[in-house]
């Protein structure tokens, strides 16, 4: 079986959110070479400065793989410009970064533990997207739980635990006075749909109505279709909006009426826990190494689970049971698939099933302890860090086995195919997809490596001006992308000969091929003033050229010229001459008056000019 070999280097690569260390911890232990480094990265945009350091550390200790946590935008830019695998270890759901151009780079490999999430991603195009269990490291939580055991003697801190947070919105009120009234009531309608209830048939996604979402997305400044192109409007407000408004009302709920009865402690790092009863023992929150402590010293420690976690198991659920302490977890369908409830594991589906089970697990001590003991050995034998990641470096191993391009080169072929097939249809619709295909955000690192396909969207874009003109013939004579690239390269290295003021021979076999080719001097013109640095001077010789067989063309050469070069003097008086052997005596004056300050040559043409419009107007 293929593998990551163990020489191969890794960086492990940090970010401001996530302080979790076991992956390069249990990589080290495995025998890898990882490295690790802290760029002061943040996972919710990308940093150019911090892509270019990454990329950097890459060819200087030559890594092969990079791995995070969750998926980090910028490391995926990196790995994609480097051209080696990037791997992300996902622990939350939804992540939002993952329904983001970024997420569509062909060197991702992204290892997620909720299989609806999973599912969602393979429906918008990610290929390497795989269901993996989240996992803890088991050496380091059984040498704590060994020194826990050996010092705990039966005894235990608390009824009952919750490490977490309350997500309680930043001015509430204010959020909800800003919300159209009309979908404030649909919104509380929604809440109750899904409060307290965890089965397999209620669901925060599908409650929220479009419109409403469009609204909540209007008063957000259209932030999903910016930030998360992939994605539905009420897909992300039901994820990131209403599970945590409905979490909040849960966890709140939850820990005050079970502190009238119960020993109830409550580790958070919010500082507002306001909403709070006083008779909740609140405590700050804790390092994730410090957590194995707590669970084990907790009768019961219980997992309240963000509704936007479709299917999966969340992490806090293996760490108390790794840790050998009690798990009561609300129902998730994936929890009963990966233990056996009420011998590994004890599941509620509502407030009343919670309430009758606490009652219960808090008078049977010996029931309770041996799911705790059941639940720890399962844990530590099958869900270990070192295993699945094992498995996911093997994945990532295998498919890589046959890759022997660049993901740029790989990225550019599947681009290329498309666009010849849509080239080859020669109509408008399929020139706008085109269009709306090369200007993908996803495709920007590939767009600027491979010059073919630069071109092609450059030449696209002056297509969208020609044809708003009514003169959209830029891709005469082209079936493909290659023919497009030549058309482009040919013509450009004509105007460059005229720019050079190269042999008046030269010059005109690029006259002759733009007269051949029927090439619009509105491409001619986009032509020179995004690729020439003598404008002025190549619009004038180009014109001059052009018309000693078409004097219309000329015309029509500098017109797009000064819509770049506004109001100078030379294209305006050169073009003037033309109307004027033309005989459009009346342009030739508008031409003229153009001019800010005008000789007192060109003062004497406009009056004779005047004189000859007004007598014809006679």
């Amino acid at each position: 079986m293929e593998h990551v070999k163990k020489q191969d280097r890794i960086l492990f690569v940090t970010t401001n959110e996530i302080s979790l260390l076991d992956i390069p911890r249990v990589l080290d232990e495995l025998g890898y070479d990882v490295y690790e480094a802290d760029f002061g990265l943040v996972a919710q945009s990308y940093e150019e400065q911090n892509c270019s350091k990454i990329k950097a550390a890459i060819k200087e200790v030559c890594i092969k793989y990079v791995i995070t946590y969750d998926f980090i935008v910028t490391v995926a830019q990196a790995c994609m410009e480097e051209g080696i695998p990037y791997i992300s270890w996902v622990y939350d759901a939804p992540q939002k970064e993952l329904y983001s151009y970024y997420a569509q780079y062909p060197c991702n490999y992204i290892f997620s533990f909720d299989k609806m999430q999973v599912q969602r991603l393979r429906n918008i195009g990610i290929k390497h997207v795989i269901c993996v269990p989240l996992a803890i490291h088991a050496e380091k939580v059984r040498m704590v739980a060994d020194t826990i055991g050996r010092t705990m003697k039966g005894g235990y801190e608390t009824d009952i635990t919750f490490i977490g947070q309350l997500y309680k919105r930043e001015n509430e009120e204010a959020v909800w006075s800003r919300i159209d009234e009309k979908f404030r009531e649909q919104l509380y309608q929604n809440i109750d749909a899904c409060f307290m209830k965890w089965d397999k048939y209620t669901s925060v996604h599908g409650l929220m109505s479009e419109e409403c979402a469009l609204h909540l997305n209007q008063l957000d400044g259209n932030r999903v279709t910016l930030e998360c192109p992939y994605i539905s409007p009420q897909f992300y407000y039901e994820a990131s909006f209403l599970s945590r408004i409905v979490a909040n009302r849960e966890r709140v709920n939850i820990l005050n009426k079970l502190a009238e009865k119960y020993d109830v402690t409550f580790y958070t790092k919010e500082e507002d826990v306001s909403q709070l009863s006083t008779k909740v023992k609140i405590k700050p929150g804790v390092s994730y190494d410090v957590l194995t402590h707590i669970y084990r010293r907790s009768k019961i420690n219980l997992n309240v689970t963000l509704h936007c976690i479709e299917t999966g198991a969340p992490q806090r659920v293996l760490d108390v049971m790794a840790a050998g302490g009690f798990m009561l977890s609300n129902y998730q369908e994936e929890l009963e698939e990966m233990f056996i409830p009420d011998e590994e594991i004890v599941l509620y589906h509502n407030e009343q099933e919670l309430e009758e089970k606490i009652a219960y697990y808090l008078s049977h001590d010996e029931e309770r302890e041996k799911i705790a003991r059941r639940g720890q050995e399962k844990v530590l034998r099958e869900y270990d860090f070192g295993l699945w990641l094992e498995k996911s470096l093997t994945y990532v191993a295998e498919a890589e086995t046959d890759r022997t391009e660049s993901y740029v080169t790989i990225q550019a072929k599947e681009i290329t195919a498309q666009a010849n097939l849509l080239l080859m249809k020669k109509d408008e619709e399929a020139y706008e997809q085109l269009y709306d295909l090369l200007t993908e955000n996803k495709y920007n690192a590939t767009m600027r490596k491979k010059e073919e396909l630069f071109m092609l969207r450059e030449m696209l874009k002056c297509w969208q001006y020609e044809r708003q003109m009514g003169t959209a013939c830029i891709f005469n004579n082209i079936d493909n992308v290659q023919q497009a690239e030549q058309k482009y390269l040919r013509l450009n290295h004509g105007l460059w000969r005229i720019e050079q003021d190269l042999s008046y021979e030269r010059c005109m076999e690029a006259i002759e091929y733009i007269r051949e080719n029927e090439i619009s001097m509105l491409f001619v013109a986009w032509l020179v003033y995004t690729n020439l640095e003598e404008q002025e001077k190549t619009f004038l010789k180009l014109a001059e050229l052009m018309s000693e067989t078409n004097l219309i063309e000329a015309v029509r050469l500098l017109s797009h010229g000064l819509m770049v070069l506004e109001g100078n003097q030379n294209l305006l008086v050169q073009q003037a001459n033309y109307l004027l052997e033309l005989q459009l005596w009346d342009q030739a004056l508008t031409t003229l008056k153009k001019i800010e300050e005008p000789t007192e040559e060109v003062k004497d043409i406009m009056m004779m000019l005047d004189n000859l419009v007004s007598e014809a107007s006679v």
